[in-house]
């Protein structure tokens, strides 16, 4: 009955040797857990080396992330919520790297590593405070157009223009979204 449920290929591999179900099934555990192991040294492999696009979706990419941390856990090998939070970290794109000294300083007063929970607030709100800002420039573009002239700002960094954000620099005092 076992070999009638069993792939070809590991039909083909216990057909003559084993005599007994209990040493058939004790072969198909064996190709399985080999297979597994296998399975978890990929797909760990391909989440400690995931690393989200610079603009890209933050809390998509880390759902991604999630998904493969749960099927290495089904798969019974296990990541520890601290290293799940060093691969989080990893995976960053450069433009949130200045948000790691904030979760060092958490861990540091808490006398502990950080955690996933610790690395998922601070980058969602970085990635939040993103979209909030480019939905204001966006705004902003489009009252400009309707004004027909960008307002520019001065600050600590600049000048740069509140139709498309960028600084004066880079166009001058000539909008490109206008």
């Amino acid at each position: 009955m076992i070999t009638n449920t069993i792939l070809d290929v590991l039909f083909n591999r216990v057909k003559g040797r084993e005599k007994t179900a209990k040493a058939v099934w004790d072969e198909v555990v064996n190709f399985y857990k080999l297979h597994t192991t296998m399975i978890v040294v990929i797909l760990r492999g391909k989440l400690q080396t995931m690393v989200c696009c610079e603009g890209g979706d933050v809390r998509a990419h880390f759902t991604v992330m999630e998904d493969l941390h749960q099927q290495i856990a089904a798969l019974g090998s296990d990541i520890t919520d601290h290293d799940f939070a060093s691969i989080l970290q990893n995976a960053l794109p450069s433009s949130y790297h200045h948000i790691l000294g904030n979760v060092a300083a958490i861990s540091t007063s808490s006398k502990e590593p950080p955690t996933t929970d610790t690395v998922l607030q601070f980058a969602f709100a970085k990635y939040d405070h993103r979209i909030i800002k480019s939905d204001s420039i966006e705004a902003d573009a489009l009252a400009v157009e309707a004004q027909g002239q960008p307002s520019w700002y001065a600050g600590a960094h600049g000048t740069w223009c509140g139709a498309c954000g960028v600084g004066v620099g880079v166009h001058g005092r000539a909008c490109m979204v206008l």
